[in-house]
């Protein structure tokens, strides 16, 4: 703890962003986003009795990869969140041709802007350290700042974020976070019960939501070595920086069941294609101009071309790799056919891979300011990540599961509201998220 104390020296707290129009919201909505809560849990929750006063759980498709900054960004889009540096904290800054940021030393050189919407968040090194070392204390505390947020502040619209689940959730696992999730439940009984008896005059609506949802497993491990002996064979370079044509650099980010790899535009296609034979991983992607391609570990290949974000057709080159044909043809759909995004998510928003093509446009080029080369998600048994990530894993008697992937526990996350006014759709894309609940402040 005294490394994250000492890392935490010389940061500053955002400020926090006001959102103007939402101020004139007739009741007083608490928005609070659990990380990493799966749909498929909190559907388990509800089903055993829980969260009574809630409405049934929708889920929140996430971005690609299904992990925090690249999610949370993609969320608060609507709310004019910019761009952010990379996937996560760690990334490849082209600027600097270098991996960057995730360190002590320049964490807080590279801001984030979706945790400035936050009236409590978790921004030091000092108070994510926490998350992880000791994630129920962290989600206790999170639950009285939500609370002390509700009962004190003068704001309409209040934004709480609930980070010890994430931490619990990869060190403690599924039984121990459900029983966490049940005091979850419990406090927001009492809060609301707290809210009246201190005579607010505005009712107090609650939404819970998530940034990913989460796959619980036993994960063996895909490391750098494995992939760079695949691509050695091509002969390619991984290295720390790309110097000669054929260097490739891979992005190490604690352990998730997604990665990002940077190399020269002429070498995705054929460094997607070695990475496709890497035991445990799933699908690897890369973009083409009008093109996003796509490849399995069984060989097959297709291909989604776009006339822009909105609009796109799924090509199949040999195979299927995201079983998408199959759900065309139960809907009468040409496989060729080109529809709108919102066609493309009614069918594909609960599919094994859900809104397969939105999601990919946005990776590559909707949500970062440095973009992929080549994206990959990994088999739902398989993780990828750093030896120093690993160990931290074991240290805490091991690793319980992950995100990241591009496959539905990962990418589900979950929408629950006590507002019984509000009809929720059978299934929510990101970024449609706040033009539901605060359609007043969202641009188009």
């Amino acid at each position: 703890m005294l490394f994250f104390f000492l890392s935490s020296c010389g940061y500053h707290k955002p400020e926090i962003k006001v959102l103007p129009k939402a101020e004139t919201h007739q009741d007083r909505l608490l928005f609070i986003a659990i990380d990493g809560i799966g749909f498929e849990m909190m559907k388990e929750l509800k089903k055993e009795g829980y969260f009574k006063e809630f409405q049934n759980p929708v889920p929140l498709i996430v971005t690609f990869p299904s992990a925090t900054t690249t999610a949370f960004t993609g969320i608060f889009k609507p709310l004019k969140a910019k761009k952010t540096h990379g996937y996560e904290s760690r990334f490849f800054s082209f600027e600097e041709n270098r991996v960057v940021g995730g360190t002590p030393f320049d964490i807080y050189k590279y801001p984030v802007e979706y945790k400035q919407y936050f009236d409590s968040f978790r921004h030091s090194m000092l108070e994510k350290g926490l998350m992880y070392s000791f994630p129920g204390v962290a989600g206790k505390q999170d639950l009285m700042r939500a609370e002390k947020l509700a009962l004190h502040s003068d704001k309409k619209v209040l934004m709480a974020y609930l980070g010890g689940t994430d931490g619990a959730q990869h060190l403690l696992g599924k039984t121990r976070m459900k029983r966490f999730m049940k005091y979850v439940d419990q406090f927001l009984v009492r809060l609301k019960k707290r809210y009246v008896a201190a005579n607010r005059k505005e009712p107090l609506k609650i939404i819970l939501f998530s940034d990913h949802g989460f796959h619980f497993d036993r994960l063996k491990t895909i490391s750098s070595g494995d992939i760079e002996k695949e691509l050695q064979k091509g002969g390619f370079k991984v290295k720390k920086s790309l110097q000669d044509k054929n260097d490739v650099v891979l992005v190490e980010y604690g352990l998730l069941s997604a990665g990002v790899v940077m190399t020269g535009p002429k070498n995705r296609e054929p460094v997607s294609r070695l990475m496709a034979g890497v035991k445990g991983i799933d699908l690897v992607f890369w973009p083409d101009h009008h093109r996003i391609y796509m490849i399995n570990s069984k060989g097959e290949e297709a291909y989604f071309e776009y006339q822009g974000k909105k609009r796109y057709r799924y090509i199949s080159v040999q195979g299927d790799p995201l079983q998408l044909l199959p759900v065309l043809s139960k809907q009468g759909i040409s496989p060729h056919a080109w529809m709108d995004d919102q066609q493309w998510f009614a069918i594909t928003s609960h599919h094994y891979y859900p809104d397969p093509g939105y999601r990919l446009y946005t990776a590559f080029y909707d949500l970062v300011k440095n973009p992929a080369s080549v994206l990959f998600s990994v088999k739902p048994s398989y993780q990828f990540g750093g030896l120093a990530a690993l160990v931290g894993t074991y240290l805490k008697f091991g690793h319980k599961g992950t995100h990241g992937g591009f496959f539905w526990e990962p990418s589900a996350g979950m929408v629950m509201t006590d507002d019984r006014d509000i009809d929720l759709p059978s299934a929510i894309r990101y970024d449609q998220f706040f033009r539901i609940f605060l359609p007043q402040e969202s641009s188009h």
